[in-house]
């Protein structure tokens, strides 16, 4: 336990230097101990981020910078989407859904009012016309697939990527059954 602390403190340290000084991180909560026994969690700009710590590395402003449109769908409480916004180019656009606008603690800050938050399912008539069209352009796409229906938010929306956009898919697991 000590050198996960250790290694903890090391990350935190380069997250600081490398990425953004508003990135912090609890204690190790014991949640989901047999399967994550080291799970902490983690805030951006003092939002609570679902992704684990390494997410910054993954989307790194170098990997975000490839991309015209990112489209992310589940806000949640929106600490991931203000660090895509502050690490995404400044001419990138940012459209985010969620279904419930009461989660998302983010949308009144200062630093949100240029990321489009939608309040609709992306399933919705409209919702997915709106993140069709927008795959459609002629622009490179980030889809992040973070909603409650990641088989059908993938199945629904991947055969519209072109080459050279990416699709994320978080919290996925196939069931057992």
């Amino acid at each position: 336990r000590l050198a996960n602390e250790f290694s903890t403190l090391m990350f935190m340290t380069l997250m600081h230097n490398t990425i953004s000084d508003t990135t912090k991180c609890t204690t190790i909560t014991g949640w989901y101990a047999s399967s994550h026994p080291y799970y902490r969690l983690n805030y951006y700009n003092q939002i609570q981020v679902s992704q684990v710590l390494g997410v910054y590395m993954l989307f790194s402003p170098e990997f975000l910078y490839k991309f015209d449109t990112i489209i992310e769908i589940g806000t949640y409480n929106g600490g991931f989407t203000l660090y895509l916004n502050d690490a995404k180019r400044a001419d990138t656009k940012l459209v985010s859904y969620d279904i419930d606008e009461t989660l998302n603690t983010a949308k009144n800050l200062e630093d949100a009012k240029n990321i489009d938050f939608r309040i609709e399912s992306c399933f919705s008539k409209k919702a997915k016309n709106d993140i069709i069209n927008m795959i459609g352009e002629d622009k490179r796409v980030l889809l992040l697939c973070d909603g409650g229906n990641k088989t059908l938010e993938y199945s629904t929306f991947s055969k519209y990527l072109k080459s050279g956009d990416v699709i994320g898919i978080h919290d996925f697991r196939r069931d057992e059954e």
